[in-house]
Protein backbone atom coordinates (compact mmCIF):
# COMPACT_ATOMS: atom_id res chain seq x y z
CA UNK A 1 0.00 0.00 0.00
CA UNK A 2 2.56 2.38 0.81
CA UNK A 3 4.64 1.49 -2.52
CA UNK A 4 1.75 2.47 -4.25
CA UNK A 5 1.36 5.90 -2.43
CA UNK A 6 5.12 6.37 -3.53
CA UNK A 7 4.55 5.55 -6.86
CA UNK A 8 1.71 8.03 -6.79
CA UNK A 9 3.19 11.13 -5.16
CA UNK A 10 6.47 10.14 -7.63
CA UNK A 11 4.52 10.10 -10.75
CA UNK A 12 2.08 13.33 -9.63
CA UNK A 13 5.10 15.26 -8.63
CA UNK A 14 7.38 14.37 -12.10
CA UNK A 15 4.03 14.85 -14.56
CA UNK A 16 3.64 18.48 -13.25
CA UNK A 17 7.13 19.13 -13.26
CA UNK A 18 7.47 17.83 -16.84
CA UNK A 19 4.05 19.90 -18.09
CA UNK A 20 5.77 22.99 -16.26
CA UNK A 21 8.82 22.55 -18.50
CA UNK A 22 7.64 21.63 -22.03
CA UNK A 23 3.87 23.97 -21.34
CA UNK A 24 4.87 25.84 -24.72
CA UNK A 25 4.67 22.90 -26.70
CA UNK A 26 2.11 21.49 -24.60
CA UNK A 27 -0.46 24.05 -24.63
CA UNK A 28 -1.33 26.80 -25.96
CA UNK A 29 -1.51 28.88 -23.03
CA UNK A 30 -3.56 30.82 -21.07
CA UNK A 31 -6.97 32.07 -22.50
CA UNK A 32 -8.59 35.14 -21.02
CA UNK A 33 -12.29 34.62 -19.69
CA UNK A 34 -14.52 32.96 -22.14
CA UNK A 35 -11.88 31.49 -24.59
CA UNK A 36 -11.85 34.56 -26.51
CA UNK A 37 -8.07 35.32 -27.05
CA UNK A 38 -4.97 34.15 -25.68
CA UNK A 39 -3.10 36.19 -23.29
CA UNK A 40 0.20 36.07 -24.62
CA UNK A 41 -1.17 37.93 -27.90
CA UNK A 42 -1.63 40.98 -25.22
CA UNK A 43 1.19 43.13 -25.24
CA UNK A 44 0.12 45.65 -22.63
CA UNK A 45 -0.46 42.48 -20.14
CA UNK A 46 -0.89 39.03 -20.09
CA UNK A 47 2.53 38.17 -22.36
CA UNK A 48 3.94 36.73 -19.55
CA UNK A 49 1.18 34.72 -17.57
CA UNK A 50 2.59 31.37 -19.96
CA UNK A 51 5.98 32.04 -17.67
CA UNK A 52 4.55 31.90 -14.39
CA UNK A 53 4.11 28.02 -15.24
CA UNK A 54 7.70 27.45 -14.96
CA UNK A 55 7.60 27.52 -11.04
CA UNK A 56 5.89 24.29 -11.37
CA UNK A 57 9.55 22.72 -11.58
CA UNK A 58 10.22 23.57 -8.18
CA UNK A 59 7.86 20.32 -7.83
CA UNK A 60 10.83 18.23 -8.69
CA UNK A 61 12.64 19.16 -5.12
CA UNK A 62 10.02 16.67 -3.51
CA UNK A 63 9.85 14.27 -5.63
CA UNK A 64 13.68 14.07 -5.78
CA UNK A 65 13.49 14.07 -1.95
CA UNK A 66 11.41 10.97 -2.02
CA UNK A 67 12.96 9.14 -4.66
CA UNK A 68 15.80 8.98 -2.48
CA UNK A 69 14.28 8.38 0.60
CA UNK A 70 11.28 5.35 -1.02
CA UNK A 71 12.43 3.16 1.63
CA UNK A 72 12.20 5.59 4.76
CA UNK A 73 9.39 6.98 6.49
CA UNK A 74 7.55 10.03 4.85
CA UNK A 75 9.12 12.69 7.85
CA UNK A 76 7.62 16.37 8.80
CA UNK A 77 10.04 18.25 6.48
CA UNK A 78 8.92 16.16 3.76
CA UNK A 79 5.90 17.38 4.07
CA UNK A 80 6.86 20.93 4.85
CA UNK A 81 9.15 21.05 1.78
CA UNK A 82 6.52 19.68 -0.64
CA UNK A 83 3.65 21.79 0.83
CA UNK A 84 6.11 25.09 0.21
CA UNK A 85 6.68 24.12 -2.95
CA UNK A 86 3.08 23.66 -3.99
CA UNK A 87 1.93 26.83 -2.30
CA UNK A 88 4.34 28.36 -4.83
CA UNK A 89 2.88 26.42 -7.81
CA UNK A 90 -0.26 27.21 -6.73
CA UNK A 91 0.65 31.28 -5.97
CA UNK A 92 1.94 30.86 -10.08
CA UNK A 93 -1.16 29.92 -11.31
CA UNK A 94 -3.29 32.73 -8.96
CA UNK A 95 -0.48 35.75 -10.08
CA UNK A 96 -1.56 34.43 -13.83
CA UNK A 97 -5.12 34.78 -13.12
CA UNK A 98 -4.15 38.63 -11.54
CA UNK A 99 -3.19 39.44 -14.86
CA UNK A 100 -5.77 37.95 -17.71
CA UNK A 101 -5.57 34.04 -17.73
CA UNK A 102 -8.72 32.15 -16.78
CA UNK A 103 -7.28 29.26 -14.80
CA UNK A 104 -10.74 27.07 -14.67
CA UNK A 105 -11.81 28.78 -18.72
CA UNK A 106 -8.52 27.62 -19.97
CA UNK A 107 -8.27 23.97 -18.55
CA UNK A 108 -12.17 22.90 -18.67
CA UNK A 109 -13.99 24.90 -20.95
CA UNK A 110 -11.38 25.46 -24.05
CA UNK A 111 -10.16 22.58 -23.01
CA UNK A 112 -6.75 22.50 -22.45
CA UNK A 113 -5.72 19.02 -21.37
CA UNK A 114 -1.96 19.88 -20.17
CA UNK A 115 -3.62 22.16 -17.56
CA UNK A 116 -6.59 19.71 -17.06
CA UNK A 117 -3.22 17.26 -15.79
CA UNK A 118 -1.99 19.47 -13.46
CA UNK A 119 -4.97 20.61 -11.40
CA UNK A 120 -5.72 17.03 -11.13
CA UNK A 121 -2.51 15.91 -10.55
CA UNK A 122 -2.09 18.57 -7.48
CA UNK A 123 -4.99 17.53 -6.00
CA UNK A 124 -3.61 14.19 -6.42
CA UNK A 125 -0.19 14.78 -5.09
CA UNK A 126 -2.17 16.71 -1.71
CA UNK A 127 -3.81 13.57 -0.88
CA UNK A 128 -0.95 11.24 -1.64
CA UNK A 129 1.19 13.22 0.87
CA UNK A 130 -0.81 13.55 3.71
CA UNK A 131 -1.69 9.75 2.81
CA UNK A 132 2.34 9.05 3.18
CA UNK A 133 2.64 10.99 6.20
CA UNK A 134 -0.53 9.00 8.23
CA UNK A 135 0.92 6.16 7.50
CA UNK A 136 4.39 6.78 8.67
CA UNK A 137 3.22 8.07 11.92
CA UNK A 138 1.05 4.78 12.46
CA UNK A 139 3.78 2.54 11.52
CA UNK A 140 6.18 4.00 14.16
Amino acid sequence: MKTAFNLLYLAALITISVIGLMWDSLSNGFHASGGEFLCRNLKSSGGDDDAVVVIFVTLVIPAMIRAFRVKLPYTRIELTIFCLCLALSAFGLWLASLDCADIWDTAFAVPDYALQAVLFAMVLVLACSFTLRRISVTDT
